[in-house]
């Protein structure tokens, strides 16, 4: 009798290790780090709308155990950066049923849509500081607690960075002068190690008609200098990744 008692034990402690060992081989978890831009060249309604309806598509893309992290692209992001963290939890064996947690993870959904909807809505920052809003996404997603996750930054922006230090929205871009920018970030360290990082760009060259600018060369240097800018940060992006909307 007590060899089965022992045998019992046993074969339950083995069953709550597969159990465990399960638990541990499930997807890849991704960080999502989303940058909405707050600025009045953007503020006409198709666009904020646009913002809404793709950063919707994002949430709807979130899996068990990812998180998402909602920040604005300002004036001055370096000062303003007010980042919002939201992890959509995770199914245990050992806790909630799976219907309790399906109505759990609803609600979190729930308050990152809300959240969402606050960034998307009114835009009024005079200017468009993209650059320090990089380099702020780029330092939380290289913190040690993001190490085993899958790193994304989406871009909600027509990508014209209008500072003081740099006007892309008003420079005569071309080849010479799209190096010539690089050069000078590179050597005042602008350009952040996003080794490991994707980066998606939405909004860039939307216009209020829902057609693309109409302004094509400038389009076309203003994606030849980011696509560049995150060439040479080593982040991960494509022609395809830098678009007017996002895919499903």
């Amino acid at each position: 009798m007590k060899n089965m008692r022992t045998g019992r034990t046993a074969l339950s402690m083995l069953i709550l290790l597969l159990i465990s060992m399960s638990a541990c081989k499930k997807e890849e978890k991704t960080v999502a780090y989303l940058l909405i831009d707050r600025s009045i060249s953007v503020s006409d309604q198709f666009t904020r709308n646009a913002y809404s309806e793709d950063s919707r598509k994002v949430i709807r893309n979130l899996k068990e155990g990812d998180i998402v992290i909602l920040n604005a692209i300002t004036a001055n992001s370096l000062a303003t950066s007010a980042p919002v963290k939201f992890e959509i939890p995770s199914y245990s064996f050992f806790g909630n049923n799976k219907d309790v947690q399906t109505s759990v993870n609803d609600s979190v959904y729930e308050v990152i849509r809300d959240a969402v909807e606050k960034l998307t809505g009114e835009a009024n920052e005079v200017q468009t500081d993209i650059l320090n809003s990089v380099l702020n996404a780029t330092t939380t997603l290289r913190r040690e607690e993001y190490s085993d996750f899958k790193k994304l930054i989406i871009i909600f922006s027509d990508m014209e960075q209008i500072t003081e230090e740099l006007d892309l929205a008003h420079a005569n871009l071309n080849d010479k002068e799209v190096q010539n920018i690089i050069g000078k970030l590179s050597k005042a360290q602008m350009i952040p190690d996003m080794t490991n990082m994707s980066v998606v760009i939405t909004g860039a060259g939307l216009s209020a008609s829902g057609n693309n600018s109409f302004n094509i060369r400038k389009t076309q240097f203003l994606k030849k200098f980011w696509l560049d800018y995150f060439r040479a940060s080593n982040a991960s992006i494509t022609e395809s990744d830098y678009g007017a909307r996002l895919t499903e």
